[in-house]
């Protein structure tokens, strides 16, 4: 007979009259995000089943991500585990994300190649903790450098269809079967025309007309910087009056001046919030 204590706990038990047994269920239901699978890492365990992982392994392996990366064991989702069957040894499969401790929107989570790289600098220890032994990390879709326009190219998971239920002695698990893919984040200050992942178009940033009083926005890669108008300067302006004009003898001579007293004279500015003011 089952006696539901909790939304998501369950006891249950049996009593023929001498004896009884009891016994404990806790369901846990995670909704998988593209957020959440697209920060994700993909561990490879050696000599592993996914029967064999379901059994006190499991919460070790957790309980070892935890410590290595580390974050909150509540913090740390484990969606995918997937029995490799194109490899010649028994390879497992494990996807999952973290957030960070004071993560305080839902969609923040790490980035792939922090996990990555927390579990690579941490292996020894996970083996340690929890006695598995995680495979080199393969990235067969980046290697072959598919992104064009100098973008980075991002080894990603993306969802693919739901597995049936894994069970063993002490697990009921429901897996995703991810689809393995890439994509390709554009550098900074640049965009894509038709689909942002391209990388084609550099943005204006001077669109916005983010030079106050009256200063000129020039467009620079990745950023943009400002003109003043006489009377309007920043203390920085210096170091960046170079770029105003290819006439040497001006340049020295705006510099020299600005060593001198920067108001008053005009200058180009970096980024910043309070361009073109007063001195």
């Amino acid at each position: 007979m089952r006696f539901p204590c909790a939304s998501d706990h369950w006891f249950g038990g049996l009593l023929d009259g001498i004896n009884e047994v009891s016994a404990e269920c806790q369901l846990i239901v995670q909704h998988v995000t593209e957020a959440m699978m697209f920060n994700s890492a993909t561990l490879r365990l050696r000599r592993m089943t996914a029967v064999t992982f379901l059994s006190p392994v499991f919460e070790d392996f957790v309980e070892g991500l935890a410590a290595i990366i580390p974050c909150p064991k509540k913090n740390l989702f484990i969606f995918s585990v997937q029995e490799d069957n194109t490899s010649e040894e028994r390879v497992l499969n494990v996807s999952f994300s973290a957030k960070p401790a004071d993560s305080r929107h839902p969609e923040t989570f790490f980035s792939s190649q922090y996990l990555q790289e927390r579990v690579y600098l941490g292996r020894a220890i996970l083996a340690k903790l929890t006695h598995v032994y995680v495979l080199p990390f393969e990235d067969n879709l980046c290697v072959r450098e598919p992104c064009i326009n100098f973008e980075q190219c991002l080894s990603v998971l993306k969802f693919g269809n739901a597995s049936d239920f894994i069970s063993s002695d002490m697990y009921f698990f429901r897996s995703i079967i991810p689809i393995n893919t890439f994509a390709c984040r554009c550098p900074p200050g640049f965009t894509g025309m038709n689909h942002k992942y391209e990388c084609d178009t550099e943005v204006n940033l001077c669109y916005s007309s983010p030079c106050q009083n009256g200063g000129t926005c020039i467009r620079r890669e990745g950023g943009f910087s400002c003109l003043c108008r006489e009377g309007f300067t920043e203390p920085e302006i210096g170091l960046r009056v170079a770029a105003i004009s290819n006439d040497g003898a001006l340049i020295k001579q705006r510099i020299e001046a600005l060593d001198r007293n920067s108001a008053g004279i005009p200058g180009l500015l970096s980024l910043a919030q309070d361009t073109c003011q007063p001195p």
